[in-house]
């Protein structure tokens, strides 16, 4: 592959966590509350409902066979597997020898492409599952709420009625444990969401709807949420999407071919980045820095922090190292004023090498919510939901909420 060079980012790879909590905590039980995950772009399985035939191929299509993700089947029948993923761009109907579904219940967002080798590459929600089961949650408090991530959210309610069924599913977990649930989305997930609550607000009667929300909905955490888009599908229709894979081609060598325009110049070698250094696929050596990152590579930075608009009229900054630290390193500011509907910039330190997480929690809160947003340095847009500091910070926010002796809206991060 050849040698690779360091390639320094030159900003940080942020991710944005928003909780708004809404009634009084001190009346709920622990036991009683559920978990409904939302997962993001690309992070439920497709399974074929189709008979297809794939010629020069020893592999075919058959009802329930996974299309999204089955690895052998993309390199070796690709041009079957397309028929099943691609849907007609103007009214985003099936192709006419094959269509895809997606997959129910938790497995179609654990892994992707289970297998020995392909699984722990394709992993989404897995590890969150493990941590769920070693807190002790029970078995039927975690809900997966999968969808077609290929539709529009208008879509999605007229083909599959999954509005429809959200919303029963709120409804369906409110009556089995008595309480409300914890919303968990992640990316696209936090648009669908979103676009949940608009058609919510036509299907049930003005009046009802904060009752219903209240009544259904304990807290909405919010993680990598596209708040104003995300300029990543500008970037796949011009140079190609790998879905979480670490590599892009990021530029090109080119040579005189010796022929006449608009075929005077050839491509000679490419070069790829790669988790932040450079190579290139002839194993030339290369120096040069891959450019600015912002946000989490994915969605960018303004878009991750628009939920920082939500914050109440004061808020307390924390910026404390992500790894086990003394409390000699945590910065803490105050009642910091915050101008309804602006971002938040705080004017803090960092140690060099050293990845932080900066705490915005409100000091005084919006009548009937209660809002925090974290932010991580460096951390994946695909990959935080498996982040042990992410689930570490959640556990210590949610065991807090419930003790009788918290007299903190959120948890202490000093000493």
């Amino acid at each position: 592959m050849g040698q690779r060079y360091a390639a320094p980012r030159s900003i940080l790879l942020l991710l944005l966590l928003l909780l708004s909590f809404a009634g009084a905590t001190s009346d709920l039980y622990y036991s009683k509350l559920s978990g409904i995950i939302i997962p993001g772009f690309a992070s439920t399985q497709l399974r074929a409902w189709s008979v297809l035939d794939c010629p020069f191929s020893p592999l075919d299509f058959n009802p329930l066979d996974s299309v999204w993700l089955d690895t052998t089947k993309v390199l070796s029948a690709v041009n079957c597997w397309l028929k099943c993923m691609l849907l007609d761009p103007y009214n985003q109907t099936d192709h006419p020898e094959c269509k895809s579904r997606p997959d129910s219940g938790l497995s179609a967002i654990t892994e992707l492409d289970p297998g020995y080798i392909t699984g722990p590459l394709s992993s989404v929600w897995k590890e969150w599952l493990k941590w769920c089961i070693e807190f002790g949650i029970e078995a039927n408090a975690i809900v997966a709420v999968p969808y077609d991530w290929r539709l529009s959210p208008s879509m999605l309610e007229e083909r599959d009625l999954y509005f429809h069924k959200l919303k029963l599913t709120f409804e369906t977990t409110l009556k089995l444990r008595g309480g409300p649930s914890l919303v968990f989305a992640h990316s696209l997930g936090n648009n669908v969401f979103r676009y949940f609550l608009e058609w919510l607000k036509l299907e049930i009667a003005p009046k009802h709807y904060i009752q219903w929300l209240d009544e259904h909905i304990h807290a909405y955490f919010a993680v990598g949420a596209p708040l104003l888009g995300s300029t990543e599908s500008v970037k796949a229709t011009l140079f190609g999407f790998t879905f979480g894979l670490p590599v892009a081609e990021v530029g090109y060598y080119f040579a005189p071919s010796g022929k006449p325009y608009p075929d005077n110049w050839i491509i000679t070698d490419v070069v790829y980045e790669y988790e932040g250094t450079l190579f290139t696929r002839s194993g030339n050596s290369i120096s040069g820095n891959p450019g600015a990152a912002s946000g989490d590579t994915t969605v960018a930075y303004n878009s991750l922090s628009w939920c920082k608009t939500w914050l109440g009229s004061k808020v307390n900054i924390t910026r404390a190292p992500q790894a086990e630290h003394d409390g000699s390193d945590v910065q803490v500011h105050l009642d910091v004023e915050h101008i309804q509907g602006e971002d938040i910039v705080p004017n803090m330190t960092r140690a060099p090498r050293v990845k932080y997480m900066t705490y915005y929690e409100d000091s005084e809160s919006i009548p009937g919510r209660r809002t925090a947003v974290w932010e991580l340095d460096k951390a994946n847009h695909r990959n935080i939901v498996r982040s042990p500091v992410l689930m570490r910070e959640l556990w210590l926010q949610m065991w807090h909420d419930i003790h009788p002796d918290a007299s903190s809206k959120f948890v202490t991060k000093g000493k």
